[in-house]
């Protein structure tokens, strides 16, 4: 293995892209000016509290996981209720460890979560391919244009470990630690019961190959318990705050995106709300072009998908893509591409070598981003 593609190497590049973020907020912060109109309008967990460099921390939803931790969910506000509860309550265990700063814990929880994710994918894409994908695909995930997420306090660094530990020890037959990340998936963010999708077709191959260890596939088969024991969790625990088992996904009508599952079993209409009856803006909450091409890119490479990857790759990627597209109006759909991996390791094998330009323009885009979202301009 040549010396450039290796683990050590990566993490170094991952400490140094973490680096470069922060100056981009801290520097940015003191010369340009912050939008303190956009700010307001968001859920803030403290109003009466002065703008400083932690409000360039505690963006958007930072305010909502920072009010979980230390107040815990509330009745009275429905936006708390959309918030899944695995992300907020580590911060709870965890702040003790950091003065009970919330926000401090918070970020070093998601920045310790994106180090294992980074991780673990390379080792992933090194079993199925080589070395040199691996650390490229790592590249472009570490270069994407969202992939600030997984610096800040958001759920992304947490969603992506766990799902990376999942695939990675399902392919290498450690039944485990499989469990016990998809037992976790489905109370980190709605999508993570989604990826049992995948699972589902893992199984269904291995059950049409001939001479396939048949204690691997019952154990297979009982990770799908894993998620649906995690989704259950998560309703009992909606039932016994709320006293209905559906609050959370009701609670999504108090979203600009009015996200609804609902809202796939008619594509005509979704077409037209979302690319036809629609005032086009460069970004917003819910008219974003910026969004809308990011899918567009992500419809570009489902064929390149299909061919180099395992149909369970393949159809992980496109749930994780196409249901928060057709069930909601491109809200923070940027985002919500980043945990989509296979991405990342198709554009690796396909540009090879020429995927670092492609990574030094994404990872320019990535702290015009961050420094626009810091400042409370860019939303996602």
């Amino acid at each position: 293995m040549p010396l450039l593609y290796n683990v050590k190497n990566l993490i170094l590049l991952t400490a140094f892209s973490k680096v470069c973020l922060f100056l981009v907020m801290i520097i940015g912060f003191n010369l340009f000016p912050f939008n303190k109109p956009q700010h307001d309008i968001n859920f803030l967990y403290n109003r009466a509290e002065p703008i400083t460099i932690a409000s360039a921390f505690k963006t958007w939803d930072a305010q909502q996981y920072i009010f979980l931790a230390e107040n815990g969910y509330h009745t009275n506000s429905p936006l708390n209720l959309v918030i899944y509860p695995l992300y907020p309550f580590l911060i709870k265990v965890f702040e003790v460890l950091f003065l009970n700063n919330s926000l401090l814990c918070g970020l070093v929880l998601s920045n310790f979560f994106s180090f294992i994710a980074i991780i673990f994918f390379y080792y992933f894409v090194e079993k199925l391919f080589s070395p040199k994908t691996a650390f490229i695909a790592s590249v472009l995930l570490l270069s994407f244009p969202t992939a600030f997420y997984m610096s800040l306090v958001y759920t992304e660094a947490l969603f992506l470990m766990l799902v990376l530990i999942f695939f990675y020890f399902l392919y290498v037959r450690k039944h485990f630690a499989a469990f016990v990340a998809a037992f976790f998936l489905p109370l980190t963010r709605p999508q993570g019961i989604l990826v049992a999708v995948s699972l589902t077709v893992f199984i269904v191959s291995k059950l049409i190959k001939r001479g396939s260890n048949r204690k691997d596939i019952f154990c297979d088969c009982l990770l799908l318990f894993a998620f649906m024991g995690g989704e259950m969790v998560y309703l009992i625990f909606m039932k016994h705050l709320s006293g209905a088992y559906f609050t959370g996904f009701e609670a999504q009508k108090y979203y600009l995106g009015h996200a609804s599952i609902g809202n796939i079993f008619d594509l005509h209409s979704w077409f037209l709300r979302n690319f036809v009856h629609i005032k086009f803006a460069f970004h917003g909450f819910t008219t974003s072009s910026i969004d809308r091409l990011f899918f567009c890119s992500f419809l570009l490479l489902l064929w390149p998908m299909c061919k180099d990857l395992d149909k369970t790759l393949f159809f992980y990627a496109v749930v994780i893509c196409l249901i928060p597209a057709l069930s909601d109006s491109f809200m923070a759909y940027s985002r919500y591409v980043l945990p989509a991996f296979p991405l990342f390791i198709v554009l690796a094998k396909r540009l090879n070598n020429k995927s670092y330009f492609l990574a030094l323009l994404m990872f320019v885009s990535q702290l015009v981003f961050l420094l626009a979202h810091s400042l409370n301009y860019w939303i996602a």
